[in-house]
């Protein structure tokens, strides 16, 4: 199994984490994009916006990106998951 088929799966956890500690935070996550692209959707999906809005962002491929936003705000914000793969660590 690939690192990136478990992102999906690990992001939907750490969701539903968030929303059991706070069911009235608006969350969503995106991976496995570019950081431009997954600020735009987590923008698009939380209708809102991230303090790197209309910014300059370095075009890095990350793993899972969480957007955060508390009722009555319109500013998201964000939590970096990088994902380790243990499988190779003992490999050399």
């Amino acid at each position: 199994m690939r690192e990136e088929d478990t992102y999906k799966d690990i992001g939907l956890r750490f969701v539903k984490l968030l929303q059991g500690l706070h069911p009235d935070w608006e969350i969503a996550f995106s991976e496995n994009k570019f950081l431009p692209q997954m600020i735009e959707e987590l923008e698009r999906l939380l209708n809102g916006k991230t303090d790197y809005h209309d910014q300059f962002c370095p075009h890095l491929k990350l793993d899972i990106l969480i957007g955060v936003k508390t009722p009555h705000s319109t500013r998201i914000g964000l939590i970096l998951l990088e994902i380790t793969s243990f499988m190779h660590a003992g490999s050399s």
